[in-house]
Parts: C-alpha cells; structure tokens; sequence
C-alpha cells in the first residue's frame, strides 16, 4: 500500500523469501515538527526482527506516478543500522 501523502513511499523488509513487514508514510503529530512518519520506520515497527533482512524502498511523484529518489534520510537511515537491516535497495 502506498502513501495518501505526495510524494508518495513504501517500504518492505524482505528476509528469505518472505516479507516480514510493510510500511508507508503517513501523517503523524505534529510534535517535534514531525510531518510524517517515514515509510521505512513503519515497516521496521511492523517488522519486529528485521536482522540480515533487505529493505526496499519505493517513491513515486503524487501526480505523474513516476518512480523519484527514495535514499533514506539521516534518521530512518540511523534506525535502519540499528534494526540489523543489512542491504537497502532504493528507486534513483
């Protein structure tokens, strides 16, 4: 499922074949200036154990559905080491 928000993000934690979780962003509060919740810390939360697994990481443009840089940021690129995650695969 991809986002309500433009541009749009999804994220999925692949690990043997399986899924283990998904994400997307999301509005979140508005505390800290968060805007939203990031695709990849959604799927880490659904994810549970994401240890050796691979992340992918989707962005399309809201209007076109053209496929955008989806790097993750500082912080879900932080949250990622520290879930184990050992490959990420992004659209350029």
């Amino acid at each position: 499922m991809l986002s309500p928000l433009s541009p749009k993000m999804g994220a999925a934690i692949i690990k043997g074949g399986c899924v283990l979780g998904v994400g997307y962003n999301r509005p979140g509060s508005t505390h800290w200036n968060q805007w939203s919740r990031h695709a990849e810390t959604t799927a880490i939360l659904a994810a549970g154990n994401c240890q050796n697994a691979t992340l992918y990481v989707y962005r399309e443009h809201g209007l076109t559905g053209e496929p955008m840089m989806a790097k993750p940021c500082k912080d879900c690129a932080e949250a990622i080491s520290l879930a184990g995650i050992k490959r990420v695969v992004y659209t350029q």
